[in-house]
């Protein structure tokens, strides 16, 4: 799904981040339960957009 490979790069900015020690272990956490919750909304959003397309309906 192409929303996650907008997020992925994301991820591993925010792994990197941590690895390096720019941030810490509770501000990874908190960042990537964050992160994953945008990717389940986007793909939610997705689904929704793609089922309305093929009933012939437009929801935004």
């Amino acid at each position: 799904m192409s929303s996650e490979i907008k997020i992925l790069p994301k991820l591993y900015d925010l792994m990197l981040s941590k690895d390096t020690d720019c941030i810490t272990v509770k501000e990874y956490e908190y960042a990537s339960k964050e992160i994953d919750e945008i990717g389940k909304m986007t793909g939610g959003w997705i689904k929704n957009q793609n089922n309305a397309e093929e009933n012939g309906k437009k929801n935004l």
